[in-house]
Parts: C-alpha cells; structure tokens; sequence
C-alpha cells in the first residue's frame, strides 16, 4: 500500500500522534519517529502539524510560508538606477556583528592583495603548471646491491 512518509518536528511529534489515531483507520507509525500516512489522509492533515516536518525526506514547505516571504520580499525590493549610486540595504539583512566592506575607489573593483591591479590579470594569463614527473637524469639510476655488498 501506498503511503507518505511523514517525520514531524520533535515539538509536534504528540500532537501529530493526537491526530493520527482519531483517524478513521488509524494511521500507523513508520518508525518511532516517522508516520505512514494514506494519500486519501495526507490532505487532511492540519497545516500547522506539518510545517516544520519532513515529508518523504523533504523538508515540508507550507503554502503559507510561501505567500509571506514573497510579501517580505516584494516589501524590500529595491531598484537600482544606472549611473547612480547602490540604495541603502536595510541594517536587518546583515548580523550585529558584521563588518561593512570600505566603498571602492574610482569605481574600481579592489583585487585580492590591494597593491597591484595588472597581478591577478597578470597570474591568471599563465599557463598551469604541470603535474608530470621528470624523468631522472642520465647516469643517476639507483643500482641494485649485490649480496656481497650487503654484508
């Protein structure tokens, strides 16, 4: 029989199992964590009961959850008018113990060493090196030792 995996988050774990066994069948355990739901019951499973789940080893994502970020996100959108310079970014999308980046004089993108611009350029134009072993030279072979020698 068919059935969908569902692992709810620990702090709903026995409100899952409330649930579960006031279905009509009762709907059975996978493991000590996990649950075997039928399709025909998935759909009625409460929302707040999933979120925060796995469902077939996938992070549940709620429909719900959705519609706000995208709220948030519409919210925030900024735009940028060429020639001008970046808007501000709100202080809440960085951590409080964040670094900000120094701006960029004269428009230039700094390289990594801040001393010269043409050496990345300059490093990235060589060619690799290469990974293949030098033969050794003429007359320098290790020879066998006799077992005279050895003793």
């Amino acid at each position: 029989m068919l059935t969908i995996k569902v692992k709810p988050a620990p702090r709903l774990r026995a409100a899952f199992a409330r649930w579960a066994v006031t279905q009509d069948p009762k709907v059975d355990t996978c493991s000590h964590v996990e649950f075997c739901v039928p399709p025909k019951l998935f759909t009625l499973v409460p929302e707040e009961l999933l979120i925060g789940s796995f469902v077939d080893g996938h992070r549940y994502r709620s429909p719900l959850d959705d519609e706000q970020n995208a709220a948030v996100a519409a919210a925030e959108e900024r735009v940028a008018v060429p020639g001008q310079p970046l808007p501000e970014v709100n202080p809440a999308a960085h951590p409080p113990d964040s670094t900000p980046l120094a701006p960029a004089s004269d428009g230039q993108i700094p390289n990594g060493d801040g001393q010269n611009p043409k050496k990345g350029r300059e490093e990235a134009a060589r060619p690799a090196k290469s990974r293949t072993r030098r033969a050794p030279a003429a007359g320098s072979s290790r020879r066998k030792a006799t077992p005279e020698e050895a003793s």
